[in-house]
């Protein structure tokens, strides 16, 4: 749907695509990242039918939503065809997948459940990827999204991943209100591992080589790697439980589309 843009796109590096699908199905964050959607999802929008995850790329999160909706209408819309490919080999015909531009989704009262995780902070309009997801969802559906949070945090990290911003606290409610969404919720995450992800970050410093960041950030260790899943895993069990984090290197959001007011 938009070929002419994908070339042009800042928004992640192509060549990315088959690092992130070798190394994120055991990686502890977005293992993590997977189980805090499967419950938002299954809490607030188990009856959703009609889904599309915005900037699926590799389909690793697409594999959770089967999970949630398996008789639900999945599909999954990415910019770059290099991780659109490694998502169909990953779930062929059972997700229509398509390439296509965030900000130019061009449906109306569609869906009833967009996702965009980890999406939003890649596209410089963010407020017209919002407005387009707004415009697709039924009165009544939902937007869930996570992004990178913190600009303190900005680090080598963000520049290999093509991010245009970390967010402020609170900054993608108010963009989302701005559109008109109601928010069901919204908290940060990778709370408690924060210090240590603070510090990880602030080593890589702006001297070393996308080699180094790259072992950094996903050749951990096993053993650290479960520590910090397991660590997550408690920061989830809080969080179902009512506590709520001021500060985290994420965010997520839930909210919905207000249904339409029926005149007397």
């Amino acid at each position: 749907m938009a070929p002419d843009v994908e070339d042009k796109s800042t928004g992640y590096s192509a060549k990315n695509f088959q690092l992130l699908g070798d190394m994120e199905v055991d990686h502890f964050w977005f293992l993590a990242r997977n189980e805090m959607i499967s419950w938002l999802l299954h809490r607030y929008c188990a009856d959703a039918d009609r889904i599309l995850e915005l900037g699926c790329g590799t389909g690793f999160v697409s594999g959770a939503l089967r999970q949630i909706y398996p008789n639900g209408q999945i599909a999954g819309c990415e910019l770059h065809v290099a991780g659109m490919a490694i998502a169909w080999k990953r779930h062929g015909d059972s997700i229509e997948f398509f390439q296509a531009d965030a900000r130019s989704i061009c449906l109306s009262d569609a869906l009833d459940l967009v996702c965009a995780f980890d999406v939003l902070e890649h596209i410089d309009e963010d407020d017209a990827a919002l407005h387009q997801i707004y415009s697709a969802l039924v009165p009544g559906g939902c937007i869930i999204a996570t992004v990178p949070q913190h600009p303190w945090l900005w680090s080598m990290a963000d520049d290999v991943a093509c991010h245009h911003r970390r967010y402020e606290t609170g900054e993608l409610v108010k963009k989302a209100q701005a559109e008109g969404f109601e928010i069901i919720y919204s908290d940060s995450y990778m709370a408690l591992p924060l210090p240590l992800l603070a510090l990880s970050r602030f080593r890589l410093g702006d001297k070393n080589t996308i080699e180094k960041f790259i072992d950094n950030e996903f050749r951990i260790p096993r053993a650290l790697n479960w520590a910090l899943l397991y660590v997550l895993r408690f920061e989830h069990v809080l969080r179902r439980h009512g506590i709520r984090y001021p500060v985290g290197g994420s965010q997520v959001l839930l909210a919905r589309k207000p249904s339409e007011k029926i005149d007397a």
